[in-house]
């Protein structure tokens, strides 16, 4: 499982910058860093509710903190988790077959 772009990436991405993804094992080891991770996301979505209200970029950046906080809770869905999916399915209430719909629905239904 993995959540948010890192600085060395994975595989075949691991060069340049950026471009790979960074496991949230490594992050739910290291709590300081998910918890900063975790509140940039949150900031990001509160700018994009407020500026730019019809952005599509909203989805998935509810899903990953929804997934920042299901990795920092140990692969368990939290309250926090589910606040964040749920937001998911309201931002895609027109769309039932989007992938980030359909995976936040998946989450809560306790599947890992």
């Amino acid at each position: 499982m993995y959540y948010g772009w890192g600085r060395e990436g994975s595989g075949t991405y691991s060069r340049p910058e950026g471009y790979g993804f960074t496991y949230c094992l490594y992050y739910s080891k290291n709590r300081g860093l998910a918890a900063s991770y975790i509140g940039k996301l949150e900031g990001v979505l509160s700018r994009l509710e407020k500026e730019y209200p019809e952005s599509h970029y909203a989805v998935p950046v509810a899903y990953l903190i929804g997934q920042a906080y299901w990795a920092l809770a140990g692969g368990k869905v939290d309250e926090n988790a589910k606040l964040y999916w749920n937001k998911v399915l309201t931002l895609t209430a027109e769309d039932s077959t989007g992938d980030y719909r359909q995976l936040a629905e998946w989450r809560l239904r306790g599947n890992n």
